[in-house]
Formats: C-alpha cells, sequence, structure tokens
C-alpha cells in the first residue's frame, strides 16, 4: 500500500506551493516592514517547512530499491540489546511529535553521534548542528484523511514505504562533506 492516497498527496504538495508563495511574499517585503511585524519569524517557519516537506517527499519515492538499510543494521549492533529497536523508538519516538510536528533522526556535528527529537510546528525546539537524514511528518493531515486516528497503521505504512537507498545517500553525502565515517 501507498502511505499517502492521491488526494493526501495533492493536500500536501498544495500546502508546500502555499509555503513557496508565501516565502516569497515574505522575501520581497521592505526590511523595514520586517521590524514592526513577525515577518523574520514567519520566514523561518516557511523555510523549515518547505525544507521538511522535501526531505519527507524524497525518502518515499515510488521506486523503492530495498527494504532494509546496512548503515541501520550497523548502527543496531552497536546498541545494547535491551534497548528497543530502531523502529521501536522512533514509533515511539514519533508520538511524541504529533499532531503538529516532527520528528527527525540526523546527525550531531556537535556530539559526533545519531541523535533524534521532535520538532513542534516547523520552527519551534529545533537543536542547532544537526543534519536530518530521516524524517516522518506526523502533522494530522499526513495521516487522518487516509488513517483516521490510526497514527500507528500510518506509521506501520511509513516504515515499509521509506526508501533506505535515500537515507543511505543521505548518510554517505553527509559524512563525504564533513570528511568522517559514521559508524
Amino acid at each position: 500500500m501507498k502511505l499517502h492516497s492521491a488526494q493526501t498527496a495533492e493536500t500536501h504538495l498544495q500546502i508546500v506551493e502555499n509555503y513557496k508563495k508565501r516565502l516569497s511574499v515574505l522575501e520581497h517585503q521592505d526590511d523595514k516592514d520586517e521590524e514592526e511585524n513577525e515577518a523574520p519569524f514567519e520566514r523561518s517557519f516557511l523555510h523549515n517547512a518547505i525544507y521538511l516537506h522535501t526531505l519527507w517527499f524524497e525518502q518515499l519515492t515510488a521506486t523503492k530499491e530495498k527494504s532494509s538499510s546496512p548503515l541501520l543494521e550497523e548502527i543496531l549492533e552497536q546498541r545494547e540489546s535491551d534497548l528497543p529497536t530502531f523502529e521501536e523508538w522512533m514509533n515511539t519516538f514519533a508520538h511524541d511529535a504529533k499532531p503538529n510536528g516532527w520528528a527527525i533522526w540526523g546527525w550531531s556535528y556537535s556530539l559526533k553521534t545519531f541523535v533524534g527529537f521532535p520538532i513542534r510546528s516547523h520552527d519551534e525546539k529545533i537543536p542547532l548542528g544537526v543534519a536530518p537524514i530521516l524524517v516522518i511528518d506526523c502533522w494530522e493531515h499526513s495521516y487522518t484523511e487516509d488513517y483516521g486516528t490510526s497514527f500507528d497503521e500510518y506509521l506501520q505504512d511509513f516504515w515499509a514505504q521509506l526508501n533506505w537507498t535515500v537515507i543511505e545517500t543521505r548518510h554517505h553525502e553527509l559524512a563525504g562533506m564533513l570528511g568522517y565515517n559514521i559508524k
């Protein structure tokens, strides 16, 4: 099953287009206007919304090349056996981000390790210095049309639809840019 129906995908794409239009308007405003309103903060919200949705759609490509991840398997091998699996952790973690947020798993530049965290909205509680590698859209509009209130079913289908090749490509590009080996 595809994660999103055509209608839900279209809703998402329309939301992103609206974000882009609004950001374009704000980018062409006078700086004087910005000092008197919330435009700088709104630009941050819009920029992050566009970026997160881009990552979201990219990792759900129609041509899924594989259903597992050697990168993930290697990371899990290094964990203590009493810790939950990555999928169990992310499913639990994703619940912290709903109904209006994102669950992010990425690489922390300062800690030199993988970290996960929820983001409220598109611009609240975002740690600096973390490059997203995997994102889960936990906003209600992402799943209620197709799954009703069954967020768990949505997450289950997400894992089945996730293109691990995209996730590993993000990891390798990041490692190449920073000149380190994430293992």
